[in-house]
């Protein structure tokens, strides 16, 4: 048995998912020095007792955060005699780095070789890597042909979110063989790799071209008004009727966001909020999609929401849901960005300001995210996450002890879970 010794519970998450690489659950074992972090005080300060840091302390923490990344990536390989052909650390937004590097006055050489010694990708994908970044560019350049959808698949990021993808609503035949000629190398690459674990036969690759659907809305003929308890949840495009015009009405049009209300995680969250919103408090919703739990606790007495999310799709969806029902703008801010490990997110976002906090996601989000959400929650504020299934329910539920929170109550509809937790 290994043992993973890491300083503050924060840094749990990264190293784990490295370690995982390496070695097989059951094979080592996790002791964080401190479990609860110190939100720190004195100096200048952002929120309550959080010091707020330049842009220049904060390339410091992340040179660090990566320096320390690379020295577990060393001691395993050495350890266990393997060095994964994957060749990348975990956690870096690769294509939204590249661009950002290239932005800033860096050439594609001079990019290549920060990923080369940072973050140890190896020259395969940092090749692909650098077709995607030249694609996508090239997307941007291409004056209106044909109508088409693009996504562009990032060759080596595990969450593959909508952070490090590109899309585009014009994009002409040639980019979009462009496109497909580098998405088929890597999961090409990707097949022969999984020949070392198992046999995938002949691996061979069928490209099929489908009917021209306006997919982005044709799944509307599948969704009807519905109730959640006393709540009438409408689609946007149709009609209230005459006897329900007194009821507790939510317009709702997801667009590409996730959000319909349908879901038995949304609706265990309603009803938590329901139970714990009181007039005028502060709410936080994480990975908000298309609003729809921010507008109900607005709707239920709330005094302000802030969303985040990391697809950009939620942008439009919850600004078109706040129209929908009536919500100024003040009322709901949006961000785009990922509060787990995202300094400037979180600055964003602020600390201990939040009577609630609510999080519909998974059960593996919800681990990392606990430990850094208990900063922006007030003393007293709920945590009321859901998104689990119910085999994951002990894992939540002890990442929330682990934090410092008070388990308040385990709330289920089908095979899904939604835990609620209080800070004290």
């Amino acid at each position: 048995m290994y043992r993973l010794n890491v300083k503050k519970e924060k840094q749990r998450y990264v190293l784990e998912e490295l370690t995982k690489e390496f070695l097989r659950p059951g094979e080592y074992e996790v002791f964080v020095e401190e479990a609860v972090e110190d939100s720190g005080s004195g100096g200048s300060e952002n929120g309550a007792g959080r010091k707020k840091i330049s842009d220049e302390q904060r390339r410091a923490e992340n040179e660090e955060r990566d320096a320390e990344k690379r020295r577990v990536f060393d001691e395993l390989a050495e350890l266990t005699g393997y060095r994964p052909e994957w060749g990348t650390l975990t956690g870096v937004r690769p294509a939204k780095l590249a661009n950002e590097l290239m932005d800033s006055g860096l050439s594609e050489e001079e990019t290549a070789d920060v990923f080369r010694r940072r973050y140890y990708v190896s020259d395969e994908k940092i090749g692909l890597l650098m077709e995607t970044c030249r694609n996508q560019k090239f997307l941007t350049s291409v004056p209106a042909g044909r109508t088409a959808g693009v996504y562009i698949g990032i060759p080596f990021c595990p969450t593959r979110c909508l952070y490090c993808s590109f899309a585009s609503n014009q994009a002409s035949t040639e980019a979009m063989d462009r496109y497909l000629e580098a998405l088929l190398k890597e999961v090409k690459e990707e097949l022969e790799a999984l020949r070392a674990f198992l046999d995938i036969g002949e691996g061979s690759i069928e490209v099929d071209e489908t009917e021209d659907i306006d997919w982005i809305n044709n799944w509307k003929q599948y969704f009807k008004q519905f109730y959640v308890d006393d709540i009438l949840i409408v689609p946007s495009w149709e009609e209230v009727k005459a006897e329900d015009q007194d009821k507790m009405i939510l317009h709702i049009d997801p667009g590409t966001a996730f959000g319909t209300g349908m879901h038995e995680t949304t609706q265990l969250v309603i009803r938590q909020l329901k139970k714990y919103v009181k007039e005028g408090c502060e709410l936080l919703d994480v990975g908000t999609g298309s609003g729809i739990l921010g507008i109900t606790a607005l709707k239920l007495g709330a005094g302000h929401v802030v969303g985040t999310d990391l697809d950009p799709c939620a942008v439009p969806a919850v600004q078109e849901n706040k129209e929908a029902n009536q919500i100024p703008d003040k009322a709901f801010d949006m961000m785009i960005g990922n509060i787990i490990d995202d300094k400037e997110v979180q600055d964003q976002v602020g600390y201990e300001k939040y009577d609630i906090v609510a999080a519909n996601i998974l059960a593996d989000v919800l681990v990392p995210l606990t430990p850094v959400i208990v900063h922006q929650m007030k003393k007293g504020a709920y945590y009321i996450t859901s998104g689990i299934l119910d085999v994951k329910e002990s894992v939540v539920t002890e990442a929330v002890k682990n934090a410092g929170l008070t388990l308040v109550e385990v709330t289920k509809q089908g095979e899904w879970v939604s835990v609620t937790a209080r800070k004290d």
